[in-house]
């Protein structure tokens, strides 16, 4: 990955997270449950967790590549559909993203999202695999 960039270059990272899902509680006194919302203030404090945990990823990656500018973008939804349309919009050469290795069974059962984005995405799509794998 380091091959493809120049210094001065612009590194869109993204980081899609899902936001908090609807979830089943107990009414009082029925043994029936119903569906409830997280609340705005809820979804914003998971919101606030997942810009956290990104800042710290981008401050690594501004730190190992000094001479790479980047431009950083936090969005909620489905990462297939997300990573595909932010590419998109920023008209990027190229979309680079990252592969747990679960295998070809639990791919198909879980969904691969780097399957999904090679084969969906207009953009260029480069598929990294962890080094341990």
């Amino acid at each position: 990955v380091a091959n493809m960039y120049r210094p001065g270059d612009t590194v869109h990272l993204v980081h899609c997270y899902k936001p908090l899902p609807d979830f089943v509680a107990p009414p009082l006194g029925t043994i029936d449950g119903y569906i409830t919302k997280p609340s705005d203030k809820q979804q914003a404090h998971w919101r606030e967790e997942k810009s956290k945990e990104f800042e710290q990823f981008v401050a690594e990656a501004k730190k190992q590549n000094a001479d790479v500018n980047f431009a950083n973008h936090l969005v909620a939804g489905d990462p297939r559909s997300e990573l595909i349309r932010v590419s998109a919009n920023i008209g990027a050469d190229a979309l680079v993203v990252g592969s747990r290795g679960r295998g070809a069974i639990m791919g198909t059962l879980l969904g691969s999202t780097s399957s999904h984005v090679a084969r969906h995405s207009t953009t260029p799509v480069v598929i990294v695999h962890d080094k341990k794998q």
